[in-house]
């Protein structure tokens, strides 16, 4: 019997990982869920997320799950089938990952059946990325159904801009819209999979696509508490023109919290339970790498000694 899985894609910040912790809160029954994690940089955040919603969670990290991670993506999936038997897999590729390839790895596996791919665009920051990055065009190119997300953070003339954009590349797949990242998970799971328009797709696709990559990361981590303006401070003064993507899970002297920046708006929100592994956060963005260690020299005055 096959597994369905499930591809989410959608460029950094787009809203994934809360549309699909969002989906899975709905089910009245518990179902079995697995999930495929693929972080772009060494720190896990939103994998730890995921395991405390009760799903069994297989990270990838280091790399883009679409090019020169893609052997693990089998292995990892065997893994999970043999480990957790689940009755669904989802994989979150990085923001970086194009679709095509990984549903190519998959019709490798037997034990697997590619049930939709289903990707996010961030209304609010779609503009800023389009230009930066083919790969925000090309995820909406090739997809089975497209989500806008934040529609109602923008105003009504910029939301028929970005579907426009969207309908240039895409005019054909279905489109839905959500402002607070919460969708029925029976609109979600069970996507109409067109196997004849995938197979033309990928015919035409070469082995090895040409994938530039064009964003860079760094981590951070500390076993004691932070100073919650510090943190901000340091953020703050990331550009977000470079900086795309801040996240962490920080433990503050308000407790433990979430930290999600998408283009320099931050927003802290509180977790209710301790979290293991200490705080970290990871930083991503374009030719970044040169601002590492000011930024961790940084972070470190805002370690609360004592």
């Amino acid at each position: 019997m096959q597994t369905p899985v499930t591809i989410f894609g959608g460029y950094l910040g787009s809203g994934k990982t809360t549309i699909i912790l969002n989906a899975i809160k709905q089910y009245r029954e518990p179902v079995k869920f697995a999930m495929i994690k693929n972080e772009y940089g060494d720190v896990k955040v939103d994998a730890a997320l995921a395991q405390a919603a009760n799903i069994r969670v297989k990270e990838i990290v280091n790399g883009c799950l679409c090019c020169i991670l893609v052997g693990e993506l089998n292995p990892g999936i065997d893994q999970l089938i043999a480990s957790a038997q689940p009755e669904r897999i989802i994989i979150e590729a990085s923001g970086n990952a194009l679709p095509f390839p990984i549903v190519r790895e998959l019709k490798k596996n037997p034990k697997v059946y590619v049930d939709g791919v289903i990707v996010v665009v961030d209304c609010l920051n779609f503009e800023k990325v389009k230009d930066k990055s083919f790969v925000a065009r090309d995820q909406a190119k090739y997809t089975d159904l497209i989500i806008f997300n934040k529609a109602g953070l923008v105003n009504e003339a910029k939301l028929y801009q970005v579907k426009e954009e969207i309908f240039d590349l895409n005019p054909d797949t279905v489109k839905i819209e959500t402002t607070t990242g919460v969708i029925d998970p029976q609109v979600l799971f069970g996507v109409t999979h067109s196997p004849v328009k995938w197979d033309n797709l990928l015919n035409s696709m070469t082995e090895d696509h040409d994938h530039h990559h064009d964003v860079e990361s760094f981590g951070w981590k500390t076993d004691k508490a932070v100073d919650e303006g510090k943190i901000a401070e340091v953020v703050k003064a990331c550009n977000p023109n470079a900086f795309y993507r801040i996240k962490g899970i920080v433990k503050t002297e308000k407790g433990w919290q979430l930290l999600n920046g998408v283009f320099g708006k931050l927003e802290w929100q509180s977790l209710t339970d301790a979290q293991e592994g200490g705080s970290r956060m990871v930083f991503i963005g374009k030719e970044i790498l040169q601002w590492e260690q000011a930024v961790k020299d940084y972070l470190e005055k805002a370690v609360v000694t004592g």
